[in-house]
C-alpha cells in the first residue's frame, strides 16, 4: 500500500504542475474540449438538460470514487484505478508530439505524469491479484492499518 501511496501522491504533484505548464505556453486544448462540447450538447433538445446530466454523472462519479476510497479493499483499488487511468491518458500529449514532429504544449509534464500512472497502475494490480489470494483477510487487515 506504501507504493500506491508514493505514486498516487506524484501523480497529485505533477497534475498542477501539468496544468501550469498548459497555462504558460497556450491552452490549445481548450478549442478541442470546446469541439466536443458542442457536439455533447446537440444530443439535447434544451443544453441545460446536457448540463445537469453531466453534473449528475459527475457528482455520481466522486461519490463512488469516495465510497471505494472509505470501504476499502478491492474498493479502495478500484477508486485508485480511476485517478492512475487519468494519468496514463496524459499519454496523448506524447502521442501528438511523435506525431506531428513538433513540441505539443504539455509534454514535457506529460511524460512524468504517464510514468507515475503506469507505476501506479501496476502497483494497484499487484495489490489487487494480492487480495485475491488465499490470505485476502490479513491483506484487508493490513489495508486498515495502513
Amino acid at each position: 500500500m506504501q507504493a500506491i501511496k508514493r505514486w498516487f501522491g506524484w501523480t497529485a504533484v505533477i497534475g498542477p504542475i501539468h496544468m501550469c505548464e498548459q497555462l504558460l505556453f497556450g491552452i490549445d486544448e481548450v478549442d478541442e474540449l470546446k469541439g466536443f462540447a458542442n457536439s455533447y450538447y446537440s444530443l439535447f433538445s434544451n443544453p441545460d438538460y446536457g448540463t445537469v446530466f453531466l453534473v449528475t454523472i459527475s457528482f455520481s462519479l466522486i461519490n463512488l470514487i469516495v465510497y471505494g476510497l472509505l470501504k476499502g479493499g478491492r474498493a479502495r483499488l478500484a477508486a485508485m484505478g480511476f485517478f492512475a487511468l487519468v494519468s496514463v491518458g496524459e499519454m496523448h500529449h506524447i502521442i501528438k508530439t511523435i506525431v506531428h514532429a513538433a513540441y505539443d504544449i504539455g509534454t514535457t509534464t506529460a511524460i512524468p505524469f504517464v510514468i507515475f500512472g503506469v507505476l501506479l497502475s501496476r502497483e494497484l494490480i499487484w495489490e489487487f491479484r494480492k487480495t485475491s489470494s488465499s490470505n485476502a483477510p490479513v491483506v484487508e487487515a493490513a489495508y486498515q492499518q495502513a
